[in-house]
């Protein structure tokens, strides 16, 4: 049912979450009625708490966190952590698209080198992907690279969108220090063989799981999306 204004419980939790720090930058009552229209079954507050229980399982706390309803009527997450020892912020931007398909966007998801490698992203990510699942999110995409590894969002499920990224990961290969020119050209045979067939999104997960895949997809740059209603994507 449409959300009430007149509602003051979930308004009170919004005010405690301000005195803990949280920047609304639109009128609470626009964000909740988004939610409760849009995207029923987000608990924005779950998440929140989530988040900041895993910020403080890994000794820091967020600096600032903002929440706001864009002038495109989509609902935008932020999430930083600032430490004068770390050479760049943890980062963390989501935007919940409400057109259709519903989707998430992550637009950014930059960690410390002090915080890699420990499970964080994937705790970050999880907490996040929880909330989507409840509120039947269509799709959840992410530029690979910008955002973190290629090869972590590969492990993930994601698969990529444009197969002119695919190719190009191929194509320099070698740079990463890939020299099993055998190994490369099967790779480029499979993708040909997905080219002809025209099947949507390149399964680039299956290429994690090989055993120089870190090494092929570590740093690489690629559109990926993420089916919430596809099974065999998200098992």
């Amino acid at each position: 049912m449409p959300f009430s204004p007149d509602y003051e419980g979930p308004l009170a939790l919004y005010q405690t979450w301000k005195q803990k720090g949280v920047t609304w930058g639109s009128n609470p009552t626009d964000i909740a009625s988004f939610l409760a229209n849009q995207f029923s079954g987000f608990d924005l507050f779950e998440l929140l708490t989530t988040l900041e229980a895993v910020a403080l399982g890994r000794n820091f706390e967020w600096t600032a966190i903002k929440i706001e309803v864009m002038p495109s009527g989509n609902l935008r997450i932020e999430h930083q952590y600032d430490n004068p020892d770390d050479e760049e912020p943890l980062i963390l931007i989501r935007t919940l698209h409400h057109k259709s398909p519903r989707r998430a966007s992550h637009e950014e998801m930059s960690l410390p080198l002090r915080l890699q490698r420990q499970g964080l992203s994937r705790r970050l990510i999880g907490a996040c992907y929880k909330q989507y699942k409840q509120a039947k999110v269509d799709l959840m995409t992410v530029q690979a690279g910008m955002t973190g590894g290629g090869y972590a969002w590969a492990r993930y499920g994601f698969a990529a969108v444009q197969l002119t990224e695919v190719q190009r990961i191929l194509d320099t290969a070698a740079e990463r220090g890939i020299d099993d020119t055998g190994a490369i050209q099967e790779l480029r045979e499979d993708l040909a063989n997905f080219r002809e067939q025209a099947v949507g999104p390149f399964p680039i997960e299956s290429w994690a799981r090989l055993p120089f895949g870190e090494k092929l997809l570590a740093g690489t740059q690629w559109e990926g999306v993420l089916n919430l209603r596809n099974p065999a994507q998200i098992q």
